[in-house]
């Protein structure tokens, strides 16, 4: 239950306009375009859609909605975070999206 209360901080923190907060675990060259997306998009609500567990980390799928026109003219899209354990805790390592 850890991995999904850190994902939904970060979506929290995407619906309320803080594209920031993913800009340290996206890679240079697709930031922009992630962050730029966020923006015009932002993610209005959220499900799990699956979890995959692993030794030390877990993936979480999330089916999104999004604001700016998005999900009312296509629903629903995946958005993608990856959560590591570590001697210290649990922390977000990645985030994805499909636009």
């Amino acid at each position: 239950m850890i991995p999904e209360i850190i994902a939904e901080k970060y979506l929290k923190s995407l619906r309320d306009g803080d594209v920031e907060s993913i800009r340290p675990f996206l890679s240079a060259g697709e930031d922009i375009h992630i962050m730029d997306n966020e923006k015009k998009w932002p993610i209005q609500s959220w499900r799990i859609g699956e979890r995959v567990d692993m030794p030390g980390e877990t993936e979480l799928m999330f089916w999104v909605t999004r604001g700016g026109g998005y999900s009312k003219d296509l629903g629903e899209e995946e958005a993608g975070l990856r959560i590591k354990q570590s001697n210290t805790g649990w922390s977000r390592i990645s985030y994805s999206a499909i636009y």
